[in-house]
């Protein structure tokens, strides 16, 4: 039987081929899936690294688990000295971090501390032995923290891939300017990505390096934005005991220059929500300025802040609007066995003021009237003489 050229089956030359081109494909395949892999596990890992540092770090500002763990080393040598766990400030010690451990998302194994380092070096890395705020007896430390990402075996990747550094720092005090081993010390910040810093020349002050600061609000909008939702936000400013005379402020400064500007202390009300306000409305409550004391004895409950011995109020004339928002302020003050403030004076919307149920004093002197300010506002006429501390008085 004759057959056709078209009818015949591979070769196997041609099958060895073929094979050779499939398992090609596949181990580029698979090479492809893998970098993608460690790729992530690289992400993960880096992550994980920053997050359990900065637990090691909050452990470690605890000066009682940071002399356990680094007391009677000495940071000065050329080489620094390394330790291989950490240990709790706990009144019964336990080890909080020990090398060849595995820990974060189980992407991460201890490798162990490098202590000894430059405060503010550009690459803590290469200069373990420099110190710039070191002084005989006392200074800030640099301490690396090893870390090697699991399943990244040697020769499965370079070294520059399969380890992973985080850095911070601890403030140390040392026995002597001979011996130098450290006596006492506390962490006081970690990785170069942190935004809060410990100043280098005093430790125990912190700040912010950059950007706003939110509390309760993801875009801070101002240096310090404090946000609250359905609820009162606030700042409180507090002297729990005195033993000698003490002056609990707030206080506004502006080095202007040559230009003007002025130190402000401001209050704004709108009605609705900040994401979708409404005007202020007439006699709406724009800010309250007041005083309060305390009647109580012997307890450690606030005294209610509703409590206003003595308060300045501003508030709106009118419903507000882009062209006009008119206010009026008044003064008030609570009498003798009452808690609850009463108006004493008022200044309208006009500039007029009111004093008590008396007087009413324009542009034009002091008249008469039987009502100041806004109709309802309650003041009589009385009658007027001159004479009393302010050359005024009411019979």
């Amino acid at each position: 039987m004759h057959i056709r050229s078209w009818q015949r089956g591979f070769s196997l030359v041609e099958v060895m081929m073929a094979l050779g081109v499939l398992s090609l494909g596949g181990y580029a395949l698979i090479s492809l899936m893998k970098t993608s892999m460690n790729m992530q596990k690289g992400v993960t890992s880096s992550d994980d690294a920053r997050a359990i540092t900065a637990d090691m770090v909050a452990v470690l500002t605890d000066p009682t688990a940071c002399k356990r763990t680094f007391a009677g080393s000495n940071p000065s040598l050329s080489a620094g000295f390394s330790k291989t766990s950490v240990i709790s400030g706990a009144p019964v010690p336990s080890t909080q971090y020990a090398v060849d451990k595995i820990y974060g998302n189980k992407t991460l194994k201890f490798k162990g501390l490098q202590v000894g380092g430059a405060e503010g070096s550009a690459e803590p890395r290469s200069n373990l032995a420099l110190y710039t705020t070191m002084s005989p007896t006392s200074g800030i430390a640099l301490v690396l923290v090893n870390w090697e990402r699991i399943g990244t075996e040697a020769g499965a990747m370079p070294d520059g891939m399969r380890k992973v550094t985080r850095w911070f720092k601890i403030n140390v005090t040392l026995s002597d300017a001979t011996s130098r081993l450290i006596t006492d010390c506390f962490a006081i910040g970690g990785n170069s990505e942190d935004a809060w810093k410990h100043s280098a020349a005093d430790p125990t002050k912190i700040y912010y390096a950059e950007g706003n600061v939110g509390i309760g609000t993801e875009n801070p909008s101002a240096d310090l934005h404090i946000e609250g939702d359905d609820k009162s936000a606030a700042i409180g400013i507090i002297n729990s005991s005195s033993s000698t005379s003490r002056w609990p402020g707030f206080f506004v400064a502006n080095y202007a220059g040559s230009t003007q500007g002025v130190s402000s202390i401001g209050f704004m009300h709108s009605r609705g929500s900040r994401a979708a306000q409404l005007p202020t409305r007439l006699d709406d409550r724009l800010g309250l300025l007041y005083g309060s004391g305390s009647g109580q004895s012997g307890s450690s409950s606030p005294w209610p802040l509703s409590h206003h011995s003595a308060s300045i109020m501003f508030n709106a004339a009118e419903n507000f609007s882009y062209s006009s928002e008119a206010g009026f302020m008044t003064f008030n003050t609570t009498p003798t066995g009452a808690s609850s403030a009463l108006e004493r004076m008022r200044i309208d919307e006009k500039g007029n003021v009111g004093i008590g149920v008396a007087y009413r004093f324009t542009a034009k002197g002091i008249t008469p009237s039987t009502i100041v300010g806004r109709a309802g506002a309650g003041f009589r006429t009385p009658e007027i003489k001159t004479r009393g501390i302010f050359g005024l008085s009411r019979e």
